[in-house]
């Protein structure tokens, strides 16, 4: 019986994660499906968008997998190491390190540098075009770490539980717990593998809110940090626009309460029916842009910095799924005025696991370490009055850059055609700076 559960949640999860998407931008369309006769196993989808027919024919029954990332990685000419990093909590983190460039190995010691990735996404996010900021930095002469927050693709481990059996166990973390143990747990073994003092970090998103929890809740660590980068960081989100904005608080309680009677904790994983979608939808040059317009309407739209090209690899390794605890985290410093704080769990909550009925707010002056910080003036989720307002209560930042591209949105900062000289070249040239 329980077996049978777990099916449906499973089912139900990977479905809703394969068509949310597409149904939010198809809301006038059409769909239907004309199983051929033969019985090849093909199908034709067929979509009416405003009165415009558009027939494509796939194979619904299509079980590839995305090509492993260290394959990936082999034929862009980079060697990758797989390293199992165990936190204080029982979480087991696959990272992945690129230790040279394509030229190999050097005599030289090679500064460390720690990559993190934001909301839904992995590892792979920083590897994904022959440009990517991963590549780049291993050419550079730098000793690359690509991290993997807990519960994504490559970091569904415990020592104890299974994300799938004890789900009400596994999946109770947000990106609390990822900047509380997940980081400095990474941070130590990366110094203890590479024998240095101190290393770099980037971040991009969540992977900002990961690294200002960790300076806030553990200070102690912004003394093995040489400087940070973080890039569209997201600590007060009082005025994201978009989808996304406009739908997190008022959806979150409902999703909320929808996800606990369903005993649904993992939101949006990698599966086969949202790999079928970026497969035969997204990489359709016919209905590539149902999937664009789809980011675009969360992240902010900048077609021209969009590779087209590069787009169908980047959705065949997103989204790389999440616990719905750290959206709930998120909506919680949404409202306008809100403090970055811990998760609310209620007064009596709080009162249980705090000690007061309200959540402790995040100490900001304990981040300590050089900070350099990166925007977009057309980022629907890291808003540049938020980014100001953060700048404002940080100790330390050395420089704040505005992308001198007007139009640039929160994906560019990964993925756009002009990231090299926009941003990468400069953060290569600041590391350079304080490196031995």
């Amino acid at each position: 019986e329980r077996s049978v559960l777990q099916q449906c949640r499973q089912s139900i999860s990977e479905m809703a994660s394969a068509v949310a998407g597409l149904l939010a931008i198809l809301v006038s369309a059409n769909l239907h499906e004309q199983v051929s006769a033969t019985g090849d196993c093909k199908s034709r989808l067929c979509f009416s968008i405003f009165s415009r027919k558009i027939g494509v024919n796939v194979n619904l029954f299509d079980d590839a997998v995305p090509l492993p990332i260290e394959e990936h990685c082999a034929r862009m000419g980079y060697r990758v190491e797989n390293h199992d990093i165990t936190t204080e909590d029982g979480y087991i983190l696959r990272y992945h390190r690129i230790p040279h460039g394509k030229t190999g190995p050097q005599q030289s010691l090679r500064p460390p540098v720690l990559l993190q990735h934001g909301l839904l996404a992995a590892s792979s996010a920083w590897l994904l075009s022959n440009h990517s900021l991963g590549y780049m930095l291993a050419d550079a002469g730098f000793d690359v770490w690509l991290g993997n927050a807990r519960g994504n693709t490559y970091s569904r481990r415990h020592i104890k539980y299974d994300p799938d059996k004890n789900e009400n166990e596994f999946w109770d973390f947000s990106w609390h717990e990822m900047g509380y143990y997940d980081l400095p747990a990474s941070i130590d073994y990366i110094l203890n593998v590479t024998g240095r003092e101190r290393l770099f970090y980037i971040g991009h998103s969540m992977g900002t809110t990961m690294y200002f929890v960790l300076g806030a809740t553990r200070p102690e660590y912004m003394d093995k940090v040489q400087a940070a980068v973080t890039m569209a960081p997201v600590v007060f989100p009082w005025n994201v626009r978009g989808a996304f904005g406009s739908s997190i608080n008022s959806l979150t309680p409902f999703l909320n309460w929808l996800t606990k009677l369903l005993g649904l904790y993992e939101i949006w994983p990698r599966s086969p029916k949202v790999l079928w979608l970026d497969r035969h939808v997204c990489a359709n040059p016919r209905l590539q842009v149902i999937c664009s317009d789809f980011v675009f309407a969360i992240c902010g739209f900048d077609k021209n910095e969009l590779n087209m090209t590069v787009f169908p690899t980047i959705l065949e390794y997103l989204p790389d799924g999440a616990s719905f605890k750290e959206l709930e985290h998120f909506s919680q410093i949404r409202p306008k005025g809100s403090d970055f704080k811990q998760f609310d769990y209620g007064y009596i909550g709080n009162l249980w696991r705090y000690g007061s009925y309200f959540p402790p707010i995040y100490n900001l002056t304990n981040v300590r370490a050089p900070l350099y910080i990166y925007y977009g003036l057309n980022d629907w989720v890291a808003d540049p009055q938020d980014v100001f307002y953060t700048v404002s209560r940080l100790p330390n930042v050395k420089k704040v850059v505005k992308v001198a591209n007007d139009e640039f949105n929160h994906i560019d900062f990964m993925w756009a055609i002009d990231a090299k000289t926009l941003i990468y070249d400069d953060i290569i040239s600041i590391f350079n700076k304080y490196a031995p």
